[in-house]
């Protein structure tokens, strides 16, 4: 389909050969039954140049369901409802109306093999359907357009002042002020001077995010080649997440990495400031900021291994909730002012050379035999009182009876 002719994006297949511009087209149409009629009307004398076509609906959204009107007149049919067009256009009437799955410009052009050369170009026709909707689809791919001329009827009246100013915003001009159909890019002049600085800059720049990398079929070639290849990229929005995604993953400096960066807050989550100070007491004053910046600009060049560290970490995390803190303060009763944090860290530092049987068999002995052992004594005392208290109403009974048989002597 490459010629020396530019290709022809004609949305809306006319209903003559005459009507289609010079050069390869590509027709995109709602219907197959137009560009069947066509084609079989077609004289290689009429128009020599290859022809392809798509069925499709063009909106402003992949994957938009619209409701597609059809009319008497082919010039109409898109999703204006007749109410719309009635009070000018009182002759026409609506045939059909089906539902359909639109598609945006982007995505019909991204498929197309003629594009795969980053030079290509081409011209839009606009016959058919909205055109401020197929032109928000184009997206990116308008930097590639010559020219865009809007062959359709102005529906509703005034619309296509919008698709004007949408145009203009996009770089785009009329060739004549009176005459708003057919649109141009911008030309802007720029001192030559200003464009060679800007082109190495950008040469530069590209070359600073490895562009190569995102496209292996580009080394070797020259920085102006490279930048002939970023300019022509129809998505240059996606190349750049794409540059960006691959900085954010190449190796950095510690300071070149801002604050709310995943990475950063992931290592800082992680980092064993604990372990890392006590390999390295004399950095105890550093906040723990200053502390992991320590380690990714010194320490990891000292050799400083955190594996042991970081499981360590974990580890003391799991052992705070199942330490036996009332065992161990009962076997070593010297550490029973120790909170259960200090208590555990003495235990870490300490414990594990002294050979104290912590095991799970040994502490649950324990905590078995505390609560018995304490309900045995009690048991013991509540015998013990009620022994003092039969002796005790024996000495009472035994008092009664003296005064009883004192006062009997009394009275005789």
């Amino acid at each position: 389909m490459e010629t020396q002719h530019c290709l022809s994006v004609v949305v809306g297949c006319p209903l003559f050969l005459r009507q289609l511009p010079s050069g390869p087209c590509l027709i995109l149409d709602s219907d197959t039954s137009t560009f069947e009629s066509l084609c079989s009307e077609l004289h290689p004398s009429e128009h020599s140049w290859p022809l392809s076509f798509q069925q499709v609906v063009l909106s402003d959204l992949s994957g938009k369901n619209i409701l597609w009107r059809k009319y008497n007149d082919q010039r109409f049919d898109g999703p204006w409802e007749q109410s719309v067009l009635e009070n000018d256009y009182p002759n026409l009437r609506q045939v059909s109306t089906i539902s359909v799955q639109a598609k945006t410009l982007a995505d019909v052009l991204d498929s197309q093999s003629f594009f795969q050369n980053v030079d290509s170009e081409f011209n839009l026709f606009i016959r058919q359907g909205d055109p401020l909707q197929i032109l928000e689809g184009a997206k990116t791919w308008l930097n590639r357009c010559n020219s865009i001329i809007l062959r359709g009827i102005d529906v509703p009246i005034g619309h296509r002042s919008k698709c004007a100013q949408f145009l203009s915003s996009n770089g785009f001009s009329p060739v004549e002020d009176d005459n708003p159909s057919i649109w141009i890019p911008q030309v802007m002049k720029i001192k030559a001077s200003y464009l060679n600085k800007l082109q190495n800059s950008v040469s530069v720049l590209l070359n600073q995010f490895s562009y190569q990398s995102l496209h292996p079929h580009l080394i070797g070639l020259t920085a102006d080649e490279v930048l002939a290849h970023w300019m022509a990229s129809p998505d240059f929005i996606d190349g750049a997440n794409q540059l960006f995604k691959l900085l954010r993953m190449s190796s950095r400096e510690f300071y070149e990495i801002p604050e709310d960066d995943p990475c950063m807050k992931a290592l800082e989550a992680l980092f064993p400031y604990h372990f890392y100070r006590s390999l390295r007491p004399d950095l105890d004053r550093l906040d723990d900021h200053k502390l992991l910046e320590h380690f990714c600009t010194n320490g990891l060049k000292e050799g400083i291994r955190l594996e042991d560290g970081v499981e360590m970490q974990y580890a003391v995390r799991a052992l705070r909730h199942v330490f036996p803190y009332s065992f161990y303060r009962r076997l070593c009763p010297d550490l029973t002012d120790l909170d259960d944090e200090s208590l555990l860290l003495y235990f870490c530092r300490n414990g594990l050379d002294q050979r104290i049987d912590l095991s799970e068999e040994s502490v649950q002995s324990f905590a078995g035999s505390f609560p018995v052992s304490e309900v045995e004594v009690l048991k013991s005392r509540v015998k013990e009182l009620e022994q003092y208290l039969d002796l005790s109403r024996e000495q009472v009974n035994e008092l009664r009876n003296a005064l009883m048989a004192a006062n009997k002597n009394d009275d005789q």
